[in-house]
């Protein structure tokens, strides 16, 4: 029997050890990454084996337009002054006021009133203007602006003659006799002036009155 004399820690030994851990490393690392792999493996398996389904609606919701117009009538805007008026004489002016379809109903339309010059004529409930204002079904005929305007419709009045200083000074609300209280409704409204024929000290006067048509919306609680 042959025996080893070299020292266990020789160099060869030493090497051989050295040899042997590497390999042992090695080993173990490969095992290692072989059950990361396994593991990416069982994983992305069970990804791609998982089943989804889905659907979509789109829903559109909007609200409606509150705005109403205010238009001219053919002979002469509203605004076209009238001038020239003594004790007895008269004065029609019209407007169509509509509630655009597809808008808001109103639950009021209210008509204010201010004197952006002034004088006895809008301040004097005896002696200056008095105002009366009517509705028609159409359009009302008037051929001029200095001529009587008449409904060939149906009219009701909608405010009887009443002193424009206490229009001014109240105002009016509609809250049932106007068909635009309504989506899609129409009123043609005339302003009648008269001075009345006993008015005294209201000679060369003259006054501008500003007129403004505010609506409230209705109650909601509809279903759409």
């Amino acid at each position: 029997m042959q025996v080893d004399a070299r020292p266990y820690d020789s160099p060869e030994h030493a090497q051989r050890r050295r040899g042997a851990a590497w390999l042992g490393g090695k080993r173990g690392a490969l095992a290692a990454l072989a059950a990361l792999l396994a593991t990416i493996g069982v994983a992305v398996a069970g990804t791609l084996s998982t089943f989804t389904a889905s659907g979509a609606r789109t829903q559109t919701v909007s609200s409606g337009s509150f705005a109403f117009t205010l238009t001219d009538p053919s002979v002469g805007p509203f605004t076209t002054a009238i001038s020239g008026m003594a004790p007895g004489d008269f004065g029609d002016r019209t407007l169509e006021l509509s509630n655009p379809t597809g808008g808001l109903n109103y639950a009021s339309i209210a008509l204010t009133a201010v004197a952006e010059k002034s004088s006895l004529l809008n301040t004097d409930a005896t002696n200056g203007l008095q105002l009366t204002i009517s509705d028609c079904t159409v359009a009302w005929k008037q051929t001029a602006t200095t001529e009587a305007a008449t409904c060939t419709g149906t009219e009701k009045t909608l405010t009887a003659s009443t002193a424009l200083s206490k229009i001014i000074s109240e105002g009016v609300t509609y809250t049932s006799t106007l068909a635009s209280l309504t989506n899609g409704g129409a009123d043609y409204l005339r302003f009648h002036y008269a001075l009345p024929s006993a008015s005294t000290g209201t000679a060369g006067l003259s006054s501008e009155i500003k007129y403004t048509f505010t609506a409230t919306q209705a109650t909601g609680g509809s279903y759409h």
